[in-house]
């Protein structure tokens, strides 16, 4: 019966998780979520709020603390995380790229493997916004 419920959560989860395969929003200055505006190319920690949310990240991962289907992201810039099957890792830009574009790489001790990967679906500069926002917090 928990393996049931866990495939249950976990299918519900992927599927708030990978956001569909919309295109990014724009932003109200024009230019595409993540872009910095329409000349600029900076990624921003406010366009990475706004991917995080139109993503459906925030589906999974809370930024108060509380863990969801997937850790919290508060004040975890930095930290060590402990692995699934042992050993650790550092919450840095590297972590976080590899955590988003290949999910399964590194699993968090306590948490399934059933985040989807955004490869292929975010831009360069988008990427960087969710970085910024996740460094941020």
């Amino acid at each position: 019966m928990s393996k049931l419920l866990v495939l249950a959560i976990g299918v519900l989860a992927i599927g708030a998780c990978s956001g569909g395969a919309k295109p990014a929003p724009a932003t109200a200055h024009g230019g595409e979520v993540g872009s910095g505006g329409p000349a600029t190319g900076a990624a921003s920690q406010s366009d990475g709020q706004r991917l995080f949310e139109a993503k459906g990240c925030n589906t999974c991962h809370t930024i108060d603390g509380s863990p969801r289907v997937g850790p919290t992201l508060k004040a975890v810039w930095g930290t060590t995380v402990k692995l699934e099957g042992g050993g650790e890792a550092v919450v840095d830009e590297a972590y976080v790229r590899e955590s988003i574009l290949q999910p399964n790489a590194k699993i968090v001790a306590g948490f399934p493997p059933i985040q989807p990967s955004f490869e292929g679906q975010l831009s360069e500069t988008e990427l960087a916004a969710l970085v910024a926002y996740v460094k941020s917090l």
